[in-house]
């Protein structure tokens, strides 16, 4: 057993060790294992660099993991894969590559499958002359319990799009991990693997959703594994709701924890009424009036009406999408048990020429 003390936060790198591979990698994965049974031999020039990292269980309070395979990939320039090569770790988890290039234009990552997933490292280059980088990778188990997922913050943006008689939702969920295990969820009735759920209102049409997501019972479902922490880019839903009359009221059962959710609706006229809601004041550099709520256990209703809809005083974005919500950038100063949270998102109105 090793006595190395293991601190992801001093590592090299902006990206933490033990996140899932995205498509990008997993692709490029599997075109060097294309290559190598074509029998193309693929590679790079030899230098005196060293690529050493650690294999870690961060469910079992980061104890090393032994004999499992760790493949370094190189990439260049442009994303591509240059080479891969493959050690086993020792019995304290440790792993090394010799032999390396040392050009800072090349970018070395470290993989290791475990528990049918696949972990990475810091991607990483040599750099300011040193000839040593440091890759270690956490691996998890895995939980078919969502027990341990929250929603930390929750936006849903209300804008009006009044020659096509539609409202238009946009929504951001931030959402973490708070155990230490990987969500891998559950079979949906279609056959499909997904694990968050973010339940869609009755009335909603138009749906689109964050890549990896797809539609199924109501809801935008997610066919990610979530590793533990919070993840690094928030799910977006954006989706339209007809104007039949008056009023539109919106209801749904969130079914996770939310720590905070703020609704922020265009000052076009509409009336909100939303219970359990405080408001704000104005965000959004004063054209949308902003709702909170903060502390919601998991299950229970989240509803508001939404009234005055005939008396609108003007489209907040037009039919064309070239009103003025369309590709704006919000800046939110948010008020969050006593202290300020600053948000600020670069949010894109993409669909709205289609509502």
């Amino acid at each position: 057993m090793s006595t190395r003390s293991h601190r992801f936060a001093s590592t090299e790198g902006k990206n933490p060790p033990g996140r899932l591979l995205g498509r990008l990698w997993l692709s490029a994965v599997l075109a060097v294992a294309l290559v190598a049974m074509l029998g193309v031999a693929v590679g790079y020039a030899q230098g005196e660099g060293v690529a050493k990292g650690y294999v870690v269980n961060g469910s079992r309070d980061e104890e090393p993991v032994a004999g499992v395979t760790v493949t370094l990939h190189v990439l260049g320039p442009d994303a591509t894969i240059k080479e891969s090569r493959q050690v086993r770790a020792d019995e304290g988890g440790n792993f090394a590559f010799d032999g390396l290039d040392t050009d800072a234009s090349l970018i070395y990552v470290a993989t290791v499958e475990f528990a049918g997933l696949t972990y990475q490292s810091p991607a990483l280059h040599f750099k300011g002359g040193a000839n040593v980088i440091t890759l270690p990778v956490m691996v998890f188990e895995t939980t078919e319990s969502d027990d341990e997922i929250v929603v930390e913050r929750a936006h849903v943006i209300v804008d009006a799009v009044s020659e096509q008689k539609r409202l238009a939702f946009s929504e951001m969920y931030f959402f973490s991990n708070r155990g230490d295990k990987t969500y891998v969820g559950e079979e949906t009735p279609s056959g499909r693997r997904a694990t968050l759920r973010i339940p869609l209102p009755a009335q909603a049409e138009q749906v689109e959703a964050s890549s990896n997501t797809f539609v199924e019972e109501g809801a935008v479902r997610y066919a990610v594994p979530i590793v533990p922490g919070p993840m690094r880019q928030p799910l977006v839903v954006e989706y339209s709701i007809p104007i039949e009359g008056d009023e539109v009221s919106v209801s749904r059962r969130m079914p996770y924890s939310t720590t905070f959710l703020n609704l922020l609706v265009a000052d076009v006229g509409i009336e909100v009424e939303a219970e359990g809601f405080e408001f704000k004041g104005k965000a959004g550099q004063g054209r949308y009036f902003n709702y909170e709520r903060a502390e919601i256990p998991a299950g229970s209703e989240v509803a508001f009406t939404l009234k005055g809809l005939t008396r609108m005083r003007g489209p907040a974005v037009s039919a064309t999408g070239k009103g003025e919500a369309a590709g704006f950038t919000a800046v939110l100063v948010i008020g969050v048990a006593g202290a300020l949270l600053a948000a600020v998102f670069v949010f894109y109105l993409r669909r709205r020429s289609a509502l």
